[in-house]
């Protein structure tokens, strides 16, 4: 969409990040920047015309020593076996991967489980060089 709440809510984010990796200049070759909702939502329209939460949603990972751009995932489909509960798109990445790779490749912390207890690393996503 090119108006209504969320196109502004993302142009405003999107401006944001603009002007914070312009301040940061050079220093974002050593900078990793998460941006990440705590919450996502459901597939379809709701009554209200917007969505309920729901499960699965999106991150942006931006700055320096990214290997891969652009948007990655496991794209499950819309169809109605493909949603987890009453319409939920199905997480497909575990964000503490994303974190934990962050620690691992940012700063050579390979303990992520003492961060997210119970949390075990799988294989790395390969976001970063």
């Amino acid at each position: 969409a090119t108006s209504g709440w969320i196109h502004g809510l993302l142009t405003e984010l999107g401006e944001a990040l603009a002007a914070f990796t312009k301040d940061l200049g050079s220093a974002l070759d050593q900078t990793t920047i998460v941006v990440k909702s705590e919450f996502g939502r459901r597939a379809y329209e709701n009554g209200g015309l917007g969505t309920d939460h729901g499960r699965a949603g999106a991150m942006l990972v931006l700055g320096g020593g990214l290997k891969r751009t652009g948007a990655f995932a496991k794209w499950p489909g819309l169809a109605e076996d493909d949603l987890e509960g009453p319409g939920d798109l199905r997480v497909t990445t575990d964000y503490r991967t994303v974190l934990s790779d962050t620690l691992a490749k940012r700063f050579s912390f390979d303990r992520s489980d003492q961060v997210f207890p119970g949390y075990r690393p799988g294989q790395s996503l390969g976001i970063f060089s």
